[in-house]
This record gives C-alpha cells, sequence and structure tokens, in this order.
C-alpha cells in the first residue's frame, strides 16, 4: 500500500462511516467502535486501546464489563426490533464511559486496513504496483463490502489493469427484500470509488507518479495544467476528534433510513395498467 493512502485513509474513510468512540450495536446488534470496526465477537474488543474519562488505561476486565453491558441492551437485529440496533450509537452512548482516543481509533482503523491490505495483495498479484488512487478505491469497496467480496467483473478488469471499467463495475448495492439496490447512502462512496479509479486511468496513461493520490480532484473533470507539476498534492482535511465532536453522523444508520425510504416509495407507486401488468 502506497503511504498516500495509508495516511489518508482514515479521514476518507470516516466521512462515509462516521468514527465513534465508544461501543454501540450497528444494524445487524453486533457490537462495533470507531469507523466501523467490528468488536464482536468479545475476543475482538479485548486489545482495543481504552481509557476512562480521566485519561487512564481501561483494563481488560473494565473492556470486557462495558461490553456485556452494551451487548445486553438487546437481542437481535434492527429488522427484528432491537432498539440498540435500530439507534446505535445514540442509544448505547448513556451506557457507557469508557472511549478510545483519538490516536486509538486511527491505530484501530489503520490494524483493519493492513489485514485489507494483505487480502488484496493475493487477489490481486500486481496490487502494489497500482496508483494511489487505485489501491484507496479498492480500499474503501473493501471497507464496504469485505476485501473477499465477490463482484468478478470488477476483479477481472482489475486483473487486466483496465481502470476504466473496474469504474463501471465498484458500484456496492444493498440488499433490500431480496433486491439488490444502490440506495441514496451509498450514492457518495460509490461516487468517490468510482472517480478514484477514474484517477488511476490517467495517472497510468499519462504516466503520472503513482505515488501520489490525486484525490479529492477528479482528473476526468479537473485535467492537469502547467501549474500541477509544483502544486502539492490535496489530501481530505482533518476531522475533530471524535471524543469532542457533539454529532456524528453514522453511515449504518443513515443506509437503514435508505432502506426504508426505499421501501415506502417502492410501495407508495401505482400499479401498471393492466394491459401492461398483463
Amino acid at each position: 500500500m502506497r503511504d498516500a493512502v495509508r495516511s489518508a485513509f482514515y479521514d476518507f474513510s470516516a466521512q462515509y462511516e462516521g468514527s465513534v468512540p465508544s461501543f454501540y450495536q450497528d444494524v445487524p446488534g453486533l457490537v462495533s467502535i470507531g469507523v466501523g470496526i467490528l468488536a464482536d465477537p468479545i475476543r475482538l474488543a479485548m486489545n482495543l486501546p481504552m481509557v476512562h474519562p480521566d485519561g487512564t488505561p481501561a483494563t481488560a476486565n473494565d473492556i470486557a464489563a462495558e461490553w456485556a453491558k452494551v451487548k445486553a441492551l438487546g437481542a437481535g437485529t434492527y429488522q427484528q426490533g432491537n432498539p440498540a440496533a435500530k439507534h446505535g450509537h445514540n442509544y448505547a452512548k448513556p451506557f457507557t464511559r469508557l472511549r478510545m482516543t483519538e490516536q486509538g481509533l486511527r491505530d484501530s482503523l489503520l490494524g483493519k486496513l493492513h489485514q485489507n491490505d494483505l487480502q488484496l495483495r493475493k487477489r490481486f498479484f500486481d496490487f502494489e504496483e497500482w496508483p494511489a488512487d487505485a489501491q484507496m478505491a479498492l480500499h474503501s469497496w473493501a471497507w464496504g463490502v469485505g476485501a473477499a467480496a465477490g463482484y468478478p467483473r470488477m476483479s477481472e478488469a482489475l486483473l487486466r489493469r483496465d481502470f476504466r471499467a473496474a469504474a463501471e463495475q465498484i458500484m456496492i448495492k444493498a440488499n433490500v427484500d431480496g433486491q439488490m439496490v444502490e440506495l441514496y447512502g451509498l450514492k457518495p462512496r460509490n461516487a468517490a470509488n468510482r472517480a478514484l479509479l477514474i484517477n488511476a486511468a490517467y495517472v497510468q496513461e499519462l504516466g503520472l507518479d503513482p505515488d501520489k493520490l490525486w484525490w479529492p480532484r477528479q482528473l476526468e473533470t479537473d485535467p492537469l495544467g502547467p501549474e500541477d507539476e509544483t502544486q502539492p498534492n490535496e489530501t481530505p482535511s482533518a476531522r475533530p476528534d471524535p471524543i469532542r465532536a457533539q454529532t456524528i453522523t453514522r453511515f449504518d444508520e443513515a443506509l437503514q433510513a435508505d432502506r426504508e425510504r426505499y421501501r415506502r416509495e417502492r410501495d407508495s407507486d401505482p400499479p401498471p395498467p393492466p394491459d401492461e401488468a398483463a
């Protein structure tokens, strides 16, 4: 993984996932923390760098007790009526005292990022040679669906280093009542992933520096000029310390709300005329 990707991934991913410094239940009812980091079963939580309100490190017993408290807030998934899964971090926050520091949040993300990177390097033999924008796109995709997810057409294009073709196949969709659809909450990440792969195509075609992360610039709509040789690279701006942040938007909550809105719009559509229905 190129250094630019590793350095920017926390801020890049947090804008889509949110960053929660305490335990909560996600939509499936699993204990999670940070930038969508799964902490369920409990063994995944035991080595997290958590602290008390006064900054003293939490012991293993402290972490286990708080994890159990959050896990006991509800059973089952959001669809099964679990209020802790429905309301996420807002529901669990009053029952928690332990927090992860900003550095702890970043370190936990980098740990998972490293695991995904190992899988992507095994899956794509020349992954380390890809432009930084292509690596960022695949890590963003893997954060959403898992590094082992299928996507055969995308994978075939990437094995050919055809980043333009892969850009048309990287869309993440959600299952709504058995139908795979691109929900509104997924659109920003999907748009970013596509733009990153298009950037990578330009980097490859024009012989640009593959170590440079061009995102958030989109080379498709903002082409290079003479000044670009001396311009410093832009990276997503740093987010405030999540421990002090007043509002954190959770990707899981937005996605669930989007599913509900999709169902309402689908169910409110008038039936087709009899001849079309036949």
